[in-house]
């Protein structure tokens, strides 16, 4: 989420514009994961995203995701 995003000026009832920008800069996934422990990494496997393309992301401990696609 953008931390720097603009503020609603009515929080209870924002603009079709207000609601467009809040979600500029957002990114979600949900999914199940794996701990490869002897390998220092984790494996997510997004189930719901907003990407049309499947992915597998793998962390290294102290790392960035890599994106390999599937």
């Amino acid at each position: 989420m953008n931390p720097d995003r603009p503020t609603w000026r009515d929080t209870n009832k924002p603009t079709d514009t207000e609601k467009l920008r809040a979600i500029e800069g957002f990114f979600a996934t949900c999914g199940r994961y794996e701990i490869d422990v002897a390998n220092h990494a984790i494996y997510h496997y997004p189930e719901v995203t907003p990407s049309t393309r499947a992915m597998v992301l793998r962390r290294a401990a102290g790392s960035v995701c890599l994106h390999r696609s599937l």
